[in-house]
Parts: structure tokens; C-alpha cells; sequence
């Protein structure tokens, strides 16, 4: 009950400030699945421009910016328009690009508040016409060009681009997704359960190579997994079963992945679907493991292994057994 009055108290607060000013601005705290963002309510010129969208900055620094859009919008100096240089003191690389129509129902609920505001007037359909402002990185490189900082990609979330399929409702795998249909590519950190790893999407098709997974803490792991597609990319490491690799400063070795792991068990679950979707139809994709020797250099089918370690790393290169999964 009292969820629902604050909602109709916010909702209230922005028809009360949008009467009062024309438009107001939304801002979302980010957190560590969601970065943080900002957006308008209600075009700064009635018949003009439209409403604007901006990720990963301050408050400070949104109200500043905001301000001053609506301030050139409103002169007609500024006409949003897809793919427009804007905001010179960044070298004129901060660029306008159009909101993806999808993005504006996304089931990510980039607008909710805009799409609650349009329910409550009994509005069916967009919202508005949108528009995001991209930020360059700290070498003034965009999302779409070469060699941007792929630390701040999942912090500025490409709208211009169709929105993830309704269909994954967490917001793991709907981020996971988003960026590798961006980039052609990403890496997944699994967390905070008894058993953690990482595994790659996207290789196949935008390498042509086997997907990657390999087990231990999630983010540290995942960083490897960055190290060897980057390895993987200037002709360095090309994965083979049995294959020893020391790319990473220690000893490795890579494992072909049983097909039954693939498809019996959620190892790689968004790496298969991501390739079932491309394919239109049920299949497996072909994966390799990376292993860590033990602290006497074996590996887990070497005679006389670490038998402590070997929980840590699963022997995904084995036929699925699912009794003895069951019984641990």
C-alpha cells in the first residue's frame, strides 16, 4: 500500500513540475547491476526537439548539462538530430543519437516514470521521441569506434541500438546480452554462490572462435578470459584441446568442453542462447577450459593432483554425469 501511495506522490510531483517549468529531469541512482542515468520529462519547446537521456554522471553535472540543452533547444540552436556532434569544451565529441523505439517500453524501465506519468493520462503508445547523448572516453573515442574504453560501456548503455528481448528478466543476462549486441562480444562474471566463474559470448561469430570459460573468483577470472580474447585477437593463443598456454604470466592449459556440459548444464547458458538466437534454432557451441595447475604444476588428470582444488575447477572435458552431480 504505501509503495503504491509514494508512487502517486512522485508521480504527482513531476505533473506538478512539469506544470510549473515545462519539463523537469528524472535521475536514477545507479547500482552495481544498473549504471546511473538521467532523462527529461516533457520537450523543452513544445514542437520541438524532444526528450533527452543521459548515463553515468553526477547530478551536478546532468543539471548543468540538461540545463544547458534546453537553453539551445529553446534559441534553436541546438536541433537534436541523430548522430549530431554536441557540448564543444569536450572537443565536439559528445554526439545525439536517437532513442531505438523499443528502447522506450524497454522491460529495463530506462523511462518509468515517463511511461507511468503517460498511463496516468491515459497515453498509449511512446512516450516521446527520445534522444541520448553519448560521451566519449578519456581519449575522446565514442562507443562505436575503435579502441574505446570498454570499462565504461556497461555504464552508457547503447539505446540507439534495439532493445533486449523481453524474454531475460534478470538483469545479468539482460545487460550481458545488451553489450554483446553492441560490441559483437562480452564476458560473464557468475557470483556470489559456492562455485564461481567466467565465461565469453559472442566469439564465434565475431572471432570465429570457440567460446571461453574458466572457473575461480568471478571478476578475476573474467579478466583472464579478456587477457586471452585479446590474445586470441592479435594471433596469439589459437585454444586447442591439451593446448599449454602461459599468456596470463603462469601456466595454463586449455580443454575442449564435452558437448553434453554444454547442453545439459548452465555453464554457458546465455553464450548457447545467444547462439541458438542467431541461429534460430536449438544447438551447442563449441568451448574450451581453462585450467590452473596445482601448486605442484599437475592438472586435475594428472596422477597425484591437489585433490582440494579439483571442486574449484569441474571437469567440464567429461561427459555430464548427472547422478553424481546430484549426489555431489
Amino acid at each position: 500500500m504505501f509503495d503504491a501511495l509514494r508512487r502517486g506522490w512522485h508521480l504527482r510531483d513531476i505533473e506538478r513540475r512539469v506544470a510549473l517549468y515545462g519539463w523537469t529531469v528524472i535521475y536514477v541512482d545507479g547500482d552495481e547491476q544498473s549504471p546511473t542515468w538521467a532523462y527529461s520529462i516533457g520537450p523543452p519547446v513544445g514542437g520541438q526537439g524532444g526528450e533527452i537521456v543521459m548515463f553515468d554522471g553526477g547530478r551536478d553535472d546532468v543539471a548543468t548539462v540538461f540545463e544547458k540543452a534546453r537553453e539551445e533547444i529553446c534559441s534553436g540552436q541546438l536541433v537534436l538530430e541523430d548522430g549530431r556532434p554536441w557540448l564543444e569544451d569536450l572537443g565536439g565529441r559528445a554526439v545525439w543519437r536517437r532513442v531505438h523505439p523499443s528502447q522506450l517500453a524497454s522491460p529495463d524501465q530506462w523511462f518509468a516514470a515517463a511511461q507511468a506519468l503517460a498511463a496516468r493520462r491515459g497515453v498509449v503508445g511512446r512516450v516521446s521521441e527520445m534522444f541520448q547523448l553519448v560521451l566519449p572516453d578519456g581519449e575522446l573515442r565514442l562507443p562505436w569506434e575503435p579502441g574505446y574504453d570498454e570499462a565504461l560501456r556497461a555504464r552508457q548503455p547503447a539505446l540507439w541500438l534495439p532493445a533486449v528481448s523481453a524474454t531475460w528478466t534478470s538483469p545479468l543476462a539482460r545487460q550481458a546480452l545488451r553489450l554483446v549486441a553492441e560490441r559483437g562480444w562480452h564476458v560473464v562474471p557468475i557470483e556470489g554462490g559456492p562455485q564461481e566463474w567466467a565465461y565469453t559470448i559472442g566469439l564465434p561469430d565475431s572471432l570465429g572462435s570457440p567460446e571461453l570459460i574458466t572457473f575461480g573468483p568471478a571478476r578475476g577470472v573474467a579478466r583472464m578470459l579478456e587477457t586471452a580474447r585479446t590474445h586470441i585477437v592479435d594471433g596469439r593463443l589459437r585454444v586447442a584441446d591439451g593446448l599449454a598456454w602461459d599468456g596470463l604470466g603462469f601456466p595454463t592449459c586449455w580443454r575442449r568442453v564435452h558437448e553434453s556440459q554444454v547442453m545439459g548444464f548452465q555453464w554457458l547458458l546465455l553464450a548457447k542462447a545467444h547462439a541458438e538466437a542467431l541461429a534460430g534454432e536449438r544447438l551447442t557451441v563449441e568451448a574450451y577450459q581453462m585450467f590452473a595447475p596445482d601448486a605442484a604444476g599437475r592438472y586435475p588428470w594428472d596422477p597425484g593432483y591437489d585433490r582440494r582444488l579439483r571442486k574449484l575447477q569441474p571437469l567440464l572435458y567429461e561427459p555430464l554425469d548427472l547422478a553424481r552431480k546430484a549426489g555431489g
